[in-house]
């Protein structure tokens, strides 16, 4: 996802990584020379990501989604990898409302969703996820006050599931 939002953002920008967990996009974006922050609910996967490798002082926080913890207007883009997926509807309107928030006018977010049909073995019991078909991300999206500028199938090969599908959306805050 870095590799892919690199292309799309200005260079030294501000970015955003919603759902960040230990750090990859994160600490790849800032060696590339971008100035990011980055979230996650977890206080241990902002732990680990902190003590393993923060090197590129990224500043990593423990937050919502729902709730950041940043000013009106502060980012260039966003980006969340398989967070809205798991949030409950009234949930993931509220992380895209707060994201919208956060954005600078012409910000955009890129997001990687499961796509409808996706295989669940790949998730673990008990974890919440919608699948969603294209025309269903671009509508959310789009009732959430962004313009889309691209949505696509993207396909990985897991070690253990075999091929994973997602839709990559990028968006332009309006």
């Amino acid at each position: 996802m870095a590799r892919f939002a690199k292309r799309h953002i200005p260079e030294g920008g501000r970015i955003l990584d919603i759902g960040c967990g230990i750090g990859a996009n994160a600490n790849w974006l800032a060696s590339e020379g971008y100035c990011v922050s980055a979230i996650d609910v977890s206080p241990t996967a902002i732990a680990n990501f902190i003590d393993r490798s923060n090197e590129w002082m990224v500043d990593a926080r423990v937050a919502s989604a729902t709730e950041l913890p940043f000013d009106n207007g502060t980012f260039d883009a966003a980006i969340e990898v398989c967070v809205l997926q798991h949030l409950s509807e009234t949930d993931a309107a509220l992380a895209l409302n707060e994201s919208y928030r956060v954005l600078k006018p012409g910000g955009q977010i890129f997001s990687i969703m499961a796509i409808k049909g996706h295989s669940m073995k790949a998730f673990p019991d008990g974890i919440y996820t919608r699948l969603q078909s294209s025309d269903e991300i671009i509508c959310f999206f789009e009732d959430n006050d962004f313009h889309i500028e691209g949505c696509g199938p993207s396909k990985y090969l897991d070690e253990k599931y075999g091929y994973i599908f997602h839709w990559i959306t990028r968006a332009r805050r309006r």
